[in-house]
């Protein structure tokens, strides 16, 4: 019994701690907070004259890895360094790159790691061989960077060259738009291609030359029994007509008799 009161009264007085009352607060909503705390004061972490510098990134501060962080800072500490001409260039820059989507972002990082891999003699050799074209070659390649950043798109009922990213984007819409029709059934034949149905009826068919006219229900008869002592037929092209199939002269095609009727009951 004891025991019993005294468990009841230490629950009473955790219950009613204030201390044991937060310790209380369920570790996701702890851990919420703190992360809510470190975005809020994340930028405001910079001093005054790191966050002047960088105000056009203060917006995709908080999304930033510490690599990236880390670069702009030493920026920031170098801007009072630099020529007012520097200075101006490098807001212009941030501006820019604060208003990009994030798609042409990532593709901004890529072309920078790119050209990174180059040594300073190759950048620099690439620069001065850019410097050197004609500014109607500089013009062309400006309008070509500036038609692939933004695209042209032409409306679908409108004939004319498509972009190769306008293509793409056509192509996954219309997949995906046939994704939901897709079957394993191999669709039937059109109406228009089927044939039409025949009508058989008994007709008289003429038969060839050479053809039989005996009905099918009639026992063959044997062929014609050359007379003994005779010589063979002679199979020339000249002797033997093509549409009976009999010697057409000589003692061969006077003397074909049919076998008679006392044979053909023995045969039978």
């Amino acid at each position: 019994m004891t025991r019993l009161l005294t468990a009841c009264l230490m629950g009473c007085v955790m219950l009613t701690s204030p201390t044991l009352a937060a310790e209380r607060v369920p570790a996701s909503t702890a851990v919420t907070r703190v992360v809510a705390a470190d975005t809020a004061t994340e930028w405001h972490a910079l001093t005054a004259q790191q966050r002047e510098v960088l105000k056009p990134l203060a917006h995709q501060w908080r999304y930033m890895d510490d690599p990236s962080r880390d670069k702009w800072r030493n920026v920031a500490n170098r801007y009072g360094s630099l020529p007012p001409a520097e200075q101006r260039r490098l807001q212009q820059r941030m501006a820019r790159w604060s208003d990009l989507p994030p798609q042409e972002r990532g593709e901004a990082r890529l072309r920078f790691q790119q050209s990174r891999q180059l040594s300073a003699h190759e950048r620099q050799r690439k620069w001065e061989a850019y410097q050197a074209l004609p500014p109607e070659t500089r013009e062309a390649l400006s309008r070509r960077a500036r038609r692939q950043a933004h695209p042209v798109e032409l409306p679908h009922d409108m004939s004319g060259p498509r972009e190769a990213q306008q293509m793409y984007t056509t192509r996954q819409r219309r997949e995906q738009s046939q994704s939901h029709q897709k079957s394993n059934m191999a669709p039937g034949a059109p109406e228009s291609a089927r044939p039409a149905p025949m009508v058989v009826a008994p007709v008289v068919i003429k038969a060839g030359p050479g053809a039989t006219t005996r009905l099918l229900t009639q026992p063959a008869a044997p062929p014609g029994h050359q007379q003994a002592g005779l010589p063979k037929i002679n199979s020339t092209g000249s002797f033997v007509d093509p549409v009976t199939m009999l010697p057409r002269k000589g003692a061969q095609g006077a003397a074909i008799t049919p076998v008679p009727e006392q044979g053909r009951a023995h045969q039978r």
